[in-house]
C-alpha cells in the first residue's frame, strides 16, 4: 500500500548516514529543505498515481472503465471471460464471437431468433428423426462413434475407405473389389493363389492355354462306359480329362499304372455322331480347343471309325500302349467299360460343379 512504499522510499534515502541525501544534495546544490520540499512534492504526486491504479484494479469492469487512465489500459487493465462465450471483456478486447446463425446474449452464444433472458437462451432443442448434429439450440443431438462415420444431414453415414486397395473389406460392411481368375486377396492387393488339388488328387499341373492349373484323379475299380464316366466325374466337380500337352498325358498314364498297372482308359475326347469322316469333328467335353493331339499311327493310322463296320461306330477316345510303352489314343466304341481320368480346375471347387461351365466362363 501507499504507507509501505513511503516508508521504503524513506529508508533508502536515510541508508548509510544519509548518503543518498548528501550525494543529492551535493550534486545539485541546494539546501536540505529545498530538496525535501521536492521529494514531498513527488511522492505526492506517486501516491496519486498509485492510489488511482489501485482502484482501477480492484474495481468493476465498469468502474474500471470510467477510473483507467485510457492510456494505460492495456498495462492495468485485467480481462475477465469466465464462462463467457462472447462480448466484452471488461477491457478493450472481447471475449469471443458468435457464428453467423447466433447472437450474443449477455455472454452466450444463442441462436438467431431465440429469446434471451438474463443471458440464458430460451430454446427448445429439436432431435427428431435426427442422430446427429445440431440440436437447434446450443447442443448436439448426438455424436457418430463410427471409426469411419460422419454426420450427414442428421444421419450418421460410413465413408468406405478403398484408397489403394483392389480388394477385400471397405470398412463399411462391403467389399472393395473382388479378384478374378486363379488370383486372391491378400491385405487389399489381389495376387497369385497358391493351387490346391483336394486330397486324393494329383497335380496341380499347368494348363498352358491359358495359365490355369489343374488337379487329376484315375478311377481304374469301376469300369465305365464313356458317357458314364463322364458322370461320374461330374459328380466329383469335374469332367472326364483333357489332353493338351505330352506332359499332361504322361501324368495321367502315370497314375493309371499306379492303380494297378491300367493302361486303357478314357479321356473326355469325343466325336459328333454326324461327322463326315473318322478324323472330323472331334471336342473336348469341357469346350476347350482341340489344339493337341496324339492319335496312334500303328499299323491303321487313328482315328479309323473302322470303316463303319457291323461293329458299330467309333466315337470316343480311349488311351492304350499301341506302340513301345507310350500312351497313344484310338477311336473306341463309347458303349465299352473302361477305367478313366477325371481332372478339375485346382483351387476350392464345391463337388457337384459342372466344371465345364465353370471353364467356359473362366476362359470367355
Amino acid at each position: 500500500n501507499i504507507d509501505d512504499a513511503f516508508q521504503e522510499i524513506f529508508l533508502l534515502l536515510t541508508k548509510d548516514n544519509y548518503r543518498k541525501l548528501k550525494t543529492y544534495q551535493g550534486r545539485n546544490g541546494c539546501s536540505l529543505a529545498s530538496w525535501l520540499r521536492q521529494v514531498v512534492i513527488n511522492f505526492s504526486l506517486v501516491a496519486a498515481l498509485m492510489g488511482l491504479l489501485s482502484a482501477c484494479v480492484e474495481g468493476s469492469p465498469l468502474e474500471r472503465a470510467a477510473t483507467c487512465p485510457h492510456h494505460d489500459s492495456e498495462a492495468s487493465c485485467i480481462p475477465s471471460c469466465d464462462k463467457r462465450q462472447c462480448g466484452w471483456d471488461g477491457c478493450d478486447g472481447e471475449c469471443g464471437s458468435c457464428d453467423q446463425l447466433s447472437f450474443c446474449c449477455e455472454g452466450n452464444c444463442c441462436p438467431s431468433g431465440t429469446p434471451c433472458t438474463d443471458g440464458i437462451c430460451d430454446c427448445e432443442p429439436s432431435c427428431e428423426g435426427l442422430d446427429c448434429g445440431f440440436d437447434g439450440c446450443a447442443g448436439s443431438c448426438g455424436i457418430c462413434t463410427g471409426p469411419q462415420e460422419v454426420c450427414d444431414e442428421g444421419s450418421c453415414t460410413c465413408v468406405p475407405e478403398c484408397a489403394g486397395l483392389d480388394c477385400g473389406p471397405d470398412g463399411c460392411g462391403g467389399e472393395c473389389g473382388d479378384c478374378t481368375g486363379d488370383t486372391g486377396c491378400q491385405e487389399g492387393a489381389c495376387v497369385p493363389a497358391e493351387p490346391l488339388c483336394p486330397e486324393g488328387w494329383e497335380g496341380p499341373a499347368m494348363f498352358p492355354s491359358n495359365n490355369h492349373y489343374f488337379c487329376y484323379i484315375f478311377n481304374g475299380a469301376t469300369l465305365m462306359e464313356w458317357a458314364n464316366a463322364g458322370g461320374a466325374c461330374e459328380g466329383k466337380g469335374a469332367f472326364l480329362a483333357t489332353v493338351h500337352s505330352s506332359a499332361v498325358g504322361l501324368l495321367i498314364f502315370e497314375l493309371g499304372q499306379a492303380s494297378g498297372g491300367q493302361h486303357d482308359y478314357w479321356i473326355g475326347l469325343g466325336q459328333d455322331t454326324q461327322a463326315a469322316g473318322p478324323g472330323d469333328n472331334w471336342h473336348w467335353v469341357d469346350g476347350s480347343q482341340t489344339d493337341y493331339a496324339n492319335w496312334a499311327n500303328a499299323g491303321t493310322a487313328q482315328p479309323d471309325d473302322k470303316n463303319g463296320t457291323e461293329d458299330g461306330e467309333e466315337n470316343c477316345a480311349r488311351v492304350g500302349l499301341y506302340s513301345a510303352e507310350s500312351p497313344e489314343w484310338n477311336d473306341w466304341h463309347c458303349d465299352s467299360p473302361l477305367a478313366f481320368a477325371c481332372k478339375r480346375k485346382a483351387g476350392n471347387r464345391s463337388p457337384g460343379v459342372r466344371m465345364s461351365a465353370v471353364f467356359q466362363a473362366a476362359s470367355a
